[in-house]
């Protein structure tokens, strides 16, 4: 990831995108951008390329649900810390 992004100089957090030329300070969502990953929702399949937005999808769209069947609540918040491991694991690989 580090190689799709120069530091700006002078500044603390600023980096230039080499892609897209965009000055960024949170280079990690940015680079979700151009590649982005998959995150799917286990229980309407809904994708999205962040995992925060899954979690965000999954608490306004599937509270209600969740709430009356407590084992897809544990199954759902299963398989979101699965989804957030695996993409940390290719982001680590990729940095």
């Amino acid at each position: 990831m580090r190689l799709t992004f120069d530091k700006v100089p002078g500044s603390c957090n600023l980096h230039r995108c080499k892609i897209c030329g965009k000055h960024v300070t949170h280079i990690r969502n940015h680079y979700h951008v151009h590649y982005p990953g998959r995150f799917e929702c286990p229980l309407c399949r809904a994708t999205y390329t962040r995992s925060d937005n899954l979690r965000t999808h999954f608490k306004f769209k599937h509270s209600a649900e969740s709430e009356k069947n407590a084992d897809t609540k544990d199954h759902a918040n299963a398989q979101l810390q699965l989804a957030a491991t695996a993409h940390n694991d290719t982001m680590n690989t990729l940095s």
